[in-house]
């Protein structure tokens, strides 16, 4: 089960050590559909980024259809939402004759980089 919450919670520095602020800090992640450097992304597009940038690791090819599948979206709407990434700088999407295969861009590797580092 998935749960979408914000916990606001007021800290004092000084009554943490190191180690304590270090695990606070991993802790309270942003929320995915958070603006990180002027880029506003909802969580829909976030968890396709996040996909491709996963199944890329592991050198599969990824195309529409496998997003398709993956989200349980219509061709329709994947391609909306694969254009907006694409917009955006996130995503490239190459034409290999009928294939259309998906690829992160620098962008969207530094935002899923700096997004874990949060």
């Amino acid at each position: 089960m998935k749960y979408k919450s914000i916990l606001l919670i007021r800290i004092i520095p000084e009554l943490l050590d190191k180690k304590q602020q270090t695990i606070i800090e991993q802790e309270c992640q942003f929320l995915p559909g958070q603006k990180i450097e002027d880029i506003q992304i909802d969580d829909n597009l976030f968890s396709i980024l996040t996909y491709v940038y996963t199944r890329s690791a592991d050198n599969a090819i990824i195309s529409y259809e496998k997003i398709s599948s993956q989200f349980s979206i219509v061709r329709g709407t994947t391609n909306k939402r694969l254009k907006i990434l694409e917009n955006l700088g996130l995503l490239h999407i190459k034409k290999q004759g009928r294939l259309k295969t998906l690829h992160l861009t620098e962008k969207g590797r530094t935002l899923l980089n700096k997004r874990n580092a949060l």
